[in-house]
């Protein structure tokens, strides 16, 4: 799970806004939770997970998941990862279900609208394998990452039965928040 960008366009951490009486971090760790094992946070430390900064922080996603994967290859997980963003307010557990059930052993990015939802998407082990040669040349876009393995872009086609777009709506700016139904104490999913 990713926490560590800087919320400069929002003004506030996105981590701790609440959602139906829940922090948006909290209620993330509980949904992965739910599907996938270990769990852990890359980022300042907002949850009760394990967690590991970015160095230097909010340098950008593929630095998160390079630090991500650092720390899951030390305790010895040589898996892929499901990787989110802390920042989906309405992120569904159908949604978890079908990134962790897609068939074989594929990375698999949901397309919404023409764009890659590489912050909520599945990464094989040799797609994580891929992130740290491009962190050592200078990416720091998870974007980059899609050009250089092999990745299922997943049309509405494939997902859309489980969940609708607004799954992926996430939150950068204050009109984001406005559009989330945020009413200044909390958020509601639905």
């Amino acid at each position: 799970m990713l926490t560590g960008g800087a919320s400069t366009r929002l003004g506030q951490d996105k981590a701790v806004l609440p959602i139906d009486g829940e922090r948006l971090v909290d209620r993330t760790v509980r949904l992965l939770s739910d599907v996938c094992a270990p769990v852990i946070e890359v980022g300042p430390g907002y949850s009760s997970l394990p967690f590991i900064s970015e160095q230097p922080p909010s340098s950008g996603p593929l630095v998160a998941l390079a630090a991500g994967i650092d720390v899951l290859r030390q305790q010895g997980f040589i898996g892929g990862a499901i990787v989110v963003a802390v920042d989906l307010p309405r992120l569904a557990p159908a949604l978890l279900d079908w990134l962790v059930a897609y068939p074989g052993d594929h990375s698999v990015v949901p397309i919404v609208d023409d764009r890659a939802q590489t912050l909520c998407a599945r990464y094989n082990a040799s797609a994580l394998d891929a992130v740290s040669a491009l962190v050592k040349n200078g990416e720091r876009s998870l974007q980059s990452l899609l050009n250089v393995i092999s990745v299922n872009r997943a049309s509405i086609d494939e997902w859309g039965e489980v969940v609708t777009p607004e799954c992926f709506f996430d939150i950068d700016t204050p009109e984001d928040l406005d559009r989330s139904g945020y009413s200044g104490e909390q958020i509601f999913s639905e």
